[in-house]
Protein backbone atom coordinates (compact mmCIF):
# COMPACT_ATOMS: atom_id res chain seq x y z
CA UNK A 1 0.00 0.00 0.00
CA UNK A 2 0.85 3.61 -0.66
CA UNK A 3 -0.31 6.62 0.41
CA UNK A 4 0.82 10.42 -1.67
CA UNK A 5 -0.26 13.43 -1.25
CA UNK A 6 -0.96 15.74 -4.29
CA UNK A 7 -1.21 19.32 -4.05
CA UNK A 8 -5.19 20.73 -4.97
CA UNK A 9 -4.37 21.29 -8.79
CA UNK A 10 -3.17 18.05 -9.39
CA UNK A 11 -5.80 16.27 -7.45
CA UNK A 12 -8.53 18.08 -9.10
CA UNK A 13 -7.21 16.93 -12.89
CA UNK A 14 -7.07 13.69 -11.31
CA UNK A 15 -10.15 13.75 -10.26
CA UNK A 16 -11.40 14.89 -13.55
CA UNK A 17 -9.72 12.24 -15.90
CA UNK A 18 -10.97 9.88 -13.42
CA UNK A 19 -14.90 10.78 -13.47
CA UNK A 20 -14.62 11.35 -17.52
CA UNK A 21 -12.96 7.44 -17.85
CA UNK A 22 -14.33 5.96 -15.18
CA UNK A 23 -11.28 4.43 -14.18
CA UNK A 24 -9.68 4.28 -10.44
CA UNK A 25 -7.04 7.30 -9.22
CA UNK A 26 -4.55 4.10 -8.70
CA UNK A 27 -4.63 3.57 -12.31
CA UNK A 28 -3.43 6.54 -13.48
CA UNK A 29 -1.11 7.24 -10.97
CA UNK A 30 0.22 3.36 -11.75
CA UNK A 31 0.59 4.56 -15.18
CA UNK A 32 2.34 7.97 -15.23
CA UNK A 33 4.94 6.58 -12.51
CA UNK A 34 5.66 3.43 -14.94
CA UNK A 35 5.45 6.20 -17.88
CA UNK A 36 8.31 8.40 -15.80
CA UNK A 37 10.17 5.32 -14.46
CA UNK A 38 10.64 3.79 -18.04
CA UNK A 39 11.97 7.59 -19.18
CA UNK A 40 14.32 7.45 -16.16
CA UNK A 41 15.49 4.14 -17.64
CA UNK A 42 15.86 4.90 -21.18
CA UNK A 43 17.91 8.44 -20.09
CA UNK A 44 20.32 6.30 -18.20
CA UNK A 45 20.95 3.64 -21.08
CA UNK A 46 20.99 6.81 -23.29
CA UNK A 47 24.09 8.42 -21.43
CA UNK A 48 25.93 4.97 -20.56
CA UNK A 49 25.28 3.81 -24.23
CA UNK A 50 27.28 7.13 -24.98
CA UNK A 51 29.59 7.15 -22.77
CA UNK A 52 30.12 3.68 -24.10
CA UNK A 53 30.19 4.93 -27.59
CA UNK A 54 32.32 7.78 -26.57
CA UNK A 55 35.07 5.93 -25.28
CA UNK A 56 35.22 3.18 -28.24
CA UNK A 57 35.23 6.05 -31.16
CA UNK A 58 38.45 8.00 -28.50
CA UNK A 59 40.84 5.06 -27.22
CA UNK A 60 43.24 5.89 -25.28
CA UNK A 61 46.77 4.67 -27.00
CA UNK A 62 49.07 5.40 -23.95
CA UNK A 63 48.76 2.78 -21.51
CA UNK A 64 49.80 3.57 -17.39
CA UNK A 65 53.32 1.76 -17.97
CA UNK A 66 53.89 3.90 -21.38
CA UNK A 67 52.59 7.08 -19.71
CA UNK A 68 55.26 6.72 -16.65
CA UNK A 69 57.85 5.62 -19.66
CA UNK A 70 57.57 8.93 -21.06
CA UNK A 71 57.76 10.61 -17.84
CA UNK A 72 60.60 8.96 -16.89
CA UNK A 73 62.79 10.05 -20.47
CA UNK A 74 61.61 13.61 -20.05
CA UNK A 75 62.79 13.99 -16.92
CA UNK A 76 65.56 12.30 -17.61
CA UNK A 77 66.11 15.12 -20.05
CA UNK A 78 65.54 17.65 -18.13
CA UNK A 79 68.47 16.26 -15.88
CA UNK A 80 71.14 16.47 -18.63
Amino acid sequence: MLSIRLDKELENKLETIVKQTKKSKSFFIREALKEYLQKLEDERLKNKKEALEYFMNNPVDTGIKELKAIQKVKSEKDIH
